[in-house]
């Protein structure tokens, strides 16, 4: 079989050169949608390690609450204490 013509040969050529340019390009596109979405579900799952941290701080401290090894009225008493100093003040001028 005789080789094709020059012509020919070249717009093979172009043919596999823009085939694989269109191929790098899906590539490029597929990854930037992988890393997209990565992305936002990254900042979702540490949005929701926050919160959980938070949640879990009041649960060990209701269980301990629970287990008698905080006093139930610790915060209370201590905003209560610095209210009552307050009102004490209040009194002491009037």
């Amino acid at each position: 079989m005789a080789p094709p013509p020059c012509a020919s040969t070249s717009r093979t050529f172009d043919a596999r050169r823009d085939d694989i340019i269109d191929l790098a390009e899906g590539i490029i596109l597929l990854t930037a949608c992988f890393v997209y979405i990565y992305v936002i579900v990254y900042i979702l799952i540490l949005g929701w390690l926050i919160e959980r941290e938070g949640t879990k701080k009041e649960y060990f401290r209701l269980r301990d609450v629970e287990l008698g090894r905080l006093p139930a009225g610790e915060l209370i008493q201590e905003q209560s204490d610095g209210e009552e100093s307050g009102l004490a003040n209040d009194h002491g001028r009037g």
